[in-house]
Parts: C-alpha cells; sequence; structure tokens
C-alpha cells in the first residue's frame, strides 16, 4: 500500500478532478507551462509525461502504478510531489474565461476563479470601520 502526506493525497485527488475534464486539463497546462511560473522548466525537462500518467491513471490503480513507476526508477510519491501548485498572482491570467468555470460548481471553488480571483487563494477581508472585533481579555 502507497504511503502520500494528507497535501500528496489531496493534490492528486484534485489534480484527477481537474485531469479528466479537457477544457481544466487545458487551463492547468496553460499556467503550469507559463514562463512565471517557477516550476515550468522543471515540468517540461522531465516530469510533464509522468505528470500526465498519474492523473490519468485511476486511483484504484495506484498500487500497481507505484510498482511500475519504482521499476523505472521513480515512485508514485516522487510523481506526485512534482505535480506544480497554482499560483494566484497570474492564474486567472493564464486560465479560460469565467463562463468556462460555471458548468462545474462542485470544483469551482478548488482551483477554479470564483468572484473575479482564483478560488482557494487567500483574501485578505477588510471589515467595516464600525465592526470592531471584541478585545482579549487580559
Amino acid at each position: 500500500m502507497r504511503r502520500l502526506l494528507y497535501q500528496d493525497e489531496s493534490r492528486l485527488e484534485y489534480g484527477r478532478r481537474f485531469w479528466r475534464d479537457p477544457a481544466k486539463r487545458e487551463q492547468l497546462l496553460r499556467h503550469w507551462l507559463d514562463e512565471r511560473h517557477p516550476y515550468s522548466d522543471r515540468l517540461r525537462e522531465r516530469w510533464l509525461p509522468l505528470v500526465d500518467r498519474v492523473l490519468r491513471s485511476e486511483p484504484d490503480d495506484d498500487d500497481s502504478l507505484d510498482m511500475a513507476l519504482q521499476r523505472e526508477g521513480v515512485s508514485l510519491r516522487a510523481v506526485v510531489k512534482e505535480i506544480p501548485p497554482v499560483f494566484g498572482t497570474f492564474f486567472t491570467a493564464t486560465s479560460l474565461p469565467r463562463e468556462a468555470h460555471a458548468r462545474d460548481k462542485s470544483m469551482t471553488g478548488v482551483l477554479g476563479v470564483r468572484d473575479g480571483r482564483p478560488a482557494g487563494a487567500t483574501a485578505i477581508v477588510r471589515r467595516p470601520a464600525g465592526d470592531q472585533l471584541p478585545a482579549a481579555p487580559l
């Protein structure tokens, strides 16, 4: 049985969900291969075929996929760690129009665009001036 960290499990799970949709796969590829992405060279040079192979695979095949990858000198864990992150600072510039995301509301909050900004990006919440947090007791 394979062992992945929770962060890697979620990266694999959501990566697979996006990879199944050709429009979202194209969006991720455009973002990951953009010259502004810090991992784009690394992905192009070695990891893209392996990342594609892992994201296209079925979860039920993970153990056999891991064994096959190990025979090739890598592991499922190593390939999952090479799935690039999404950077909100320029994700919208490389993404599809917002209308393309309206089709799949269940995934919009994960890596899609919501309210004009990349979902999952940290937003600074500004409180109205009169809405103060209570003082902490000393």
